[in-house]
């Protein structure tokens, strides 16, 4: 009965009364602190929703400004597939046009030679022409023959 000396005494249960009003003081002090707590929390809770609405909404218009280039990308891969047989069409042509200018190319130059040729004969049979003018007389080579001698 050691327990109800102490009550008897009047110390012990004035002790415990202190003991109460200090964990009381503590206990006030602990709920101020949660309640403080749960202050920031609801703040952050509704800090952290705007933010999640926010960054929901801007999904949203990433999510429409996606498909907007989907659409496009989808429009402009079309256009492409119509231009390739237009392209083969012009590498064709352009491979025929190519052969051509140089099939003219090597005529031009056969006839550059011939004409060459003949501009060097005419002015050889210009020069006997002039000489035999001169003289009364065309020379006789030119009159069977047709060439230069």
């Amino acid at each position: 009965m050691a327990g109800t000396g102490h009550l008897r005494s009047g110390t012990g249960v004035k002790s415990m009364q202190e003991g109460v009003t200090q964990d009381s003081k503590k206990l006030d002090t602990v709920l101020a602190a949660v309640e403080c707590i749960g202050d920031s929390l609801e703040r952050a809770r509704t800090y952290l929703e705007s933010k999640i609405d926010k960054v929901t909404s801007d999904l949203t218009l990433l999510h429409a400004d996606h498909r907007k280039l989907a659409d496009k990308t989808g429009i402009l891969e079309a256009r492409i597939d119509e231009l390739v047989p237009t392209t083969s069409w012009l590498e064709a042509s352009l491979g025929d046009a190519l052969t051509r200018i140089g099939e003219l190319e090597r005529r031009a130059e056969g006839r550059t030679r011939r004409n060459n040729i003949r501009v060097i004969g005419r002015s050889h049979l210009l020069g006997d022409l002039a000489q035999g003018a001169g003289t009364g007389g065309i020379p006789d080579a030119f009159l069977f023959s047709g060439t230069c001698t």
